[in-house]
């Protein structure tokens, strides 16, 4: 099985194959090589390249319609829940913990 292949089985969604080499190219893998869970950084490449397409799928709508123009999202908290687990792994931030103010109330400002 290919990094490629071994990406898509692991995302089990459909992806264009483009995106799927992307990611992986961008992990440090070449998506026609062979896969080998066996050596620890070819799985860690291959997890955070799903994180990376978890993410993508939240910004891309899960189907369109176009008579009556209905468009279905994804489940975007679980995808990001389970990226957030993935990156978490291997010890790499998400990049989700915002520090910086929050409005919590805006019952002063009328």
């Amino acid at each position: 099985m290919t990094n490629r292949g071994a990406l898509q089985a692991k995302i089990g969604q459909r992806i264009k194959a483009a995106s799927i080499d992307l990611v992986l190219l961008e992990n440090g893998l070449d998506p026609a090589t062979e896969y080998c869970p066996t050596k620890e950084e070819n799985r860690r490449s291959i997890e955070l390249a799903q994180a990376e397409l978890l993410f993508l799928l939240c910004t891309n709508p899960k189907s369109v319609k176009e008579l009556d123009y209905q468009i279905t999202q994804h489940e975007i908290d679980q995808l990001l829940k389970l990226r957030g687990i993935i990156l978490a792994k291997w010890g790499v931030d998400d990049g989700s913990d915002d520090d910086g103010p929050r409005i919590t109330s805006v019952s002063d400002l009328w």
